[in-house]
């Protein structure tokens, strides 16, 4: 059956590879080559079946970062994607010995792209989300701020859609209707034919 454990974490699966794919395009636009290297491309069959499953053989594959990816003068990194609506992304999340030591992090929130690599988020204790980590200020990467701008609008567009959509489930007939801010008793037609309540 598809109990709320199952639809919780295929909606957070959703905006996980959401926010993959956008930064993943961002990257790519900017002229870095980006290859996959993570869970789901290494071991696609098991996503999922590992959630609960503590061993240390689920925990290595857990940890593998999303993409390797090379710069436009040839430099190698390891980056792994994380979406956050509201808490920042923090190192006790990375349970055990992390072994990608020299990966950089990148967290897509509703406003803007957050970025610090492994030894960073380990001093803080997490990733701050502060100007200086916003990721069109880390000369790491050097990233036109222009592109990183347009793909957080094309972000924005997904991650800012009604709660509803991309975090309670799917729509209901008890959700706010959009119209009036009111939970309608009758089914709503839109502003043209909204039947009164």
């Amino acid at each position: 059956p598809y109990t709320m454990h199952r639809k919780n974490f295929s909606f957070n699966l959703i905006k996980a590879r959401l926010s993959e794919t956008i930064i993943q395009q961002l990257f790519i636009q900017c002229g870095y080559s980006v290859f996959h290297y993570g869970m789901e491309n290494a071991v696609p069959a098991i996503v999922g079946l590992l959630n609960n499953d503590n061993s240390e053989a689920a925990l290595s594959i857990r940890q593998m970062p999303d993409f390797v990816i090379q710069s436009p003068d040839g430099q190698l990194y390891y980056l792994e994607v994380k979406y956050r609506a509201r808490s920042p992304f923090k190192h006790a999340e990375l349970k055990g010995h992390f072994p990608y030591q020299n990966a950089w992090f990148i967290v897509v929130t509703k406003n803007a792209f957050y970025c610090a690599s492994y030894p960073e988020i380990a001093a803080q204790g997490y990733l701050p989300y502060e100007d200086a980590f916003r990721l069109e200020n880390r000369p790491e990467f050097s990233l036109a701020p222009s592109s990183v701008a347009a793909f957080q609008e094309v972000s924005q567009r997904f991650f800012r859609a009604p709660s509803s959509l991309l975090g309670r489930g799917l729509p209901h007939l008890e959700s706010k209707c959009p119209w009036c801010k009111f939970t309608p008793k009758v089914k709503c037609y839109g502003p043209t034919k909204h039947l009164p309540h």
